[in-house]
């Protein structure tokens, strides 16, 4: 399945142009992943990786602290649930162009965090994709925003 899910994203790296030298997925905290049994993004992300001939890495950014599940939270609360959730090791990171890679992203709280603690250890750039985008509605749960995927123009 990673295989599948992963070609619109080769063809849209090499589209854009992008100077890619390590892809990451975005990291599960260590409950979710026993529960789990594995990353559905680092299945998507080691094909990435391989199709582009650039490295891979499921180890280099982890979660620091197991967070809330998100899927009741409004977008305020997604954010401040994240803050401070990951850490990435400096030593591996220096002067990188990283690909982050989610199966799905829905407010953009989960990426941007994890982009933070990858720039805070020193990476160069840092290129942001997911899978698929959830779309929030505005109820009395949550309160969001719809955009257009960037896999729609394939």
């Amino acid at each position: 399945m990673g295989k599948i899910l992963a070609q619109p994203l080769v063809d849209l790296v090499i589209k854009s142009k992008w100077q890619i030298d390590l892809v990451v997925p975005v990291p599960l905290s260590s409950s979710r992943l026993r529960t789990r049994g594995y990353n559905q993004a680092a299945l998507i992300t080691s094909y990435l990786a391989a199709s582009l001939d650039v490295q891979h890495s499921a180890n280099c950014v982890k979660r620091v602290r197991d967070t809330s599940t998100q899927i009741e939270m409004d977008v305020n609360k997604r954010f401040t649930n994240l803050l401070d959730a990951f850490y990435a090791n400096p030593a591996t990171l220096k002067k990188k162009n990283i690909l982050i890679i989610d199966d799905v992203i829905t407010t953009g709280a989960t990426m941007q965090n994890c982009a933070k603690a990858l720039l805070e250890a020193g990476a160069e750039n840092i290129y942001c994709l997911s899978v698929a985008r959830a779309i929030l509605r505005h109820t009395k749960h949550h309160q969001g925003f719809a955009s257009n995927s960037v896999l729609q123009s394939l």
